[in-house]
């Protein structure tokens, strides 16, 4: 069923949720009613079938030529959208413009557009317009684009006009880009194209995709897609009879995705009927987790009423960790059923990491009360985890209480990953005070290696007090990976003064190796004031030597 809103409400809803850079189909459905004027009510859609090159396509639903206002009040209005102050009012009357295109004002909208919009925004603007223009004047359009000297406006531009015309007249569109050379305008044309020819014809938009030879994801989906919105059920059949493969397991994930939305409980019951293996586990579980977002109730319900075995675990599983979000409580209860030892404690776990991170009192009082050492073992890194991504401090003070050693030590790397996130130099003086020498080597390299992708400058100031030792040494070698990529200079420094000598051998050959890939003719200049050891040299001569 297509469902249509008003034009208005529409474009502000869309740009509310921040989605102006992409496209609407702006085309009246078969359900699309009279004004009580006895006019045409302009109604706005979300085609089913959307070009990969804008994201959708334009479409004009005026049926003649009078609906469409004079050019210089049309230039007017576009005048004052650009002058409006709400970025909504501005974004609701520019997105409408596809509804007021005409081939005779076509070309002066598209050149105010460009004079008078923002240099990031004229692309899409560009393409918006020539869009709807090439529904009316398809050559005149794609002319206009392939003159454009900017390369992304032209990109564009040509994605935009091919998209208009492939939904006005996908034949003749398609039999334009076959004389066209293979790249990516061909590429993209041609998914406009099928997804153009598969809201009408979608057996036919099929096989232009098995015919390419090779599997477009944006191609393919968008078939599937208007498919479902065409017929459901002769959908799913004609999925189900393709031969395995990529293109049958991602029209499996569209119908379940889809159908799960509509009628969960036949869309299950197909899933079901599939053929044993991964294909089916993974569908059943598509449904399962859009049933359990929508209807929490009820899915429960019908997996507990399954008979037992693999299959009811797997769906216990399923459910029970989607469950969490909303209501923890029914999902350790559904987790209680689970007859695997191994897939409850991964559901509890699971369900601890998420109540944790919006509860950490009651997932731990909840925790607090476990008797079972096994699902004690289970949980306590997963509600440490789940606490980490609020509060990283206490995640860590909660961690050196477990009595676990792996336990432990893995729930405060994962606790101080979270900290270095957040608050680098503070996890970094933690660290550095660690008694544990294993567990410190552990977590300051890691930690470094992030703070010097984010601030290298702050992160290396502070690393310049950490004492001598194995520590400093491995976590050199971490982080000089990073420091490369921007200042190779000063990463071979750091590299030279690794105090272990076969680490830092190791060290300066690599470096020097990434070094040399980047930029051959520094890196050789300071090779050649190095004082190096032939054993170094003889390694990276060899590798320089082999590329």
């Amino acid at each position: 069923m297509k469902s249509t809103i008003p034009l208005a409400l529409a474009a502000m809803v869309i740009f509310a949720a921040g989605l102006g850079a992409g496209w609407l189909a702006f085309r009246p459905g078969p359900e699309a009613r009279q004004s009580p004027s006895g006019g045409d009510t302009a109604l706005v859609q979300v085609s089913p079938g959307i070009a990969a090159s804008t994201g959708a396509e334009f479409q004009k639903p005026f049926s003649n030529a009078a609906a469409a206002p004079e050019s210089d009040d049309l230039t007017s209005e576009i005048s004052a959208a650009l002058a409006a102050k709400e970025p909504w009012r501005r974004g609701a009357m520019l997105w409408a413009l596809p509804l007021r295109i005409t081939k005779e004002n076509a070309l002066s909208t598209v050149e105010q557009l460009r004079a008078q919009v923002e240099p990031h925004e004229r692309p899409r603007f560009i393409a918006m317009v020539l869009t709807a223009w090439a529904r009316e004047d398809p050559q005149a359009a794609i002319n206009y684009a392939q003159n454009l000297e900017l390369r992304e406006e032209k990109q564009r531009g040509l994605a935009g006009a091919i998209s208009g015309w492939a939904n006005e007249d996908p034949t003749a569109a398609l039999a334009w880009l076959e004389q066209q050379p293979n790249g990516e305008l061909k590429n993209n044309g041609r998914r406009s194209v099928i997804s153009a020819i598969a809201r009408d014809d979608p057996e036919r938009a099929l096989r232009m995709v098995q015919q390419s030879g090779r599997l477009d994801h944006s191609e393919a989906y968008p078939v599937f897609e208007a498919w479902m919105n065409k017929d459901t059920t002769a959908a799913a059949a004609r999925v189900t009879s393709l031969p395995p493969g990529q293109l049958r397991n991602l029209g499996i994930n569209v119908v379940t995705s889809r159908w799960s939305q509509q009628d969960p409980a036949a869309a299950i019951d197909w899933a079901q009927k599939l053929e044993t293996g991964q294909t089916r586990t993974l569908a059943i579980g598509n449904v399962l987790s859009t049933w359990a977002r929508n209807d929490s109730g009820a899915v429960a319900r019908w997996v507990e009423n399954q008979p037992d075995g693999t299959d009811r675990d797997r769906m216990m599983v399923n459910v029970s960790t989607n469950l969490a979000h909303e209501n923890p409580q029914e999902a350790i209860r559904l987790a209680s059923l689970i007859d695997s030892p191994q897939q409850q404690d991964s559901s509890l776990s699971s369900i601890a990491h998420t109540w944790s991170s919006r509860d950490p009192q009651a997932a731990q009082a909840w925790a607090k009360s476990q008797t079972d050492p096994d699902v004690q073992k289970a949980i306590w890194p997963s509600i440490i985890n789940g606490l980490a991504q609020n509060d990283p401090q206490a995640a860590v003070a909660l961690a050196q209480t477990l009595s676990d050693g792996d336990a432990r030590r893995n729930a405060l790397q994962s606790a101080a990953s979270s900290w270095a996130n957040q608050n680098p130099a503070q996890a970094a003086a933690w660290a550095s005070g660690l008694e544990d020498p294993e567990l410190r080597q552990q977590i300051i390299p890691n930690l470094m290696s992030n703070w010097v992708n984010n601030d290298p400058t702050a992160a290396l100031k502070w690393f310049a007090t950490v004492p001598a030792g194995e520590t400093r040494d491995r976590t050199i070698q971490n982080f000089s990976h990073q420091l490369i990529e921007f200042d190779p200079s000063q990463a071979i420094g750091w590299v030279t003064s690794i105090g272990d000598e076969r680490t830092r051998h190791d060290a300066i050959t690599n470096t020097l190796i990434n070094w040399h890939q980047r930029d051959a003719t520094s890196a050789q200049r300071w090779m050649s004031q190095a004082d190096l050891p032939a054993e170094v040299r003889n390694r990276i001569s060899q590798h320089t030597q082999r590329q």
